[in-house]
């Protein structure tokens, strides 16, 4: 889920092995929910509602094993303005 804050945008990317299994039309609709909470100025149940959706996504299609470690930390990652 990549935010950008200053054009007031959305995207959720996904890798190949994700994209070839997830239709791309449920990405847009976990988008357009956020942005509707944005839009309310509901920013932090946006973006929790958003994860909460792309991770039901994704054990529909790739189930959690019995021994799940996180691969990546779990603190999300703030680019400064700017960045290039």
């Amino acid at each position: 889920m990549y935010l950008l804050l200053a054009d007031r945008d959305i995207e959720i990317i996904a890798d190949r092995g994700i994209a070839a299994r997830v239709d791309p039309s449920a990405w847009g609709a976990v988008a357009q929910a956020m942005e509707m909470d944005f839009r309310r100025g509901e920013f932090e149940h946006g973006v929790l509602e958003g994860i909460r959706q792309i991770s039901t996504l994704l054990a529909v299609h790739f189930p959690p094993g019995k021994h799940n470690p996180d691969e990546l930390p779990d603190r999300p990652v703030i680019v400064p303005s700017g960045y290039k």
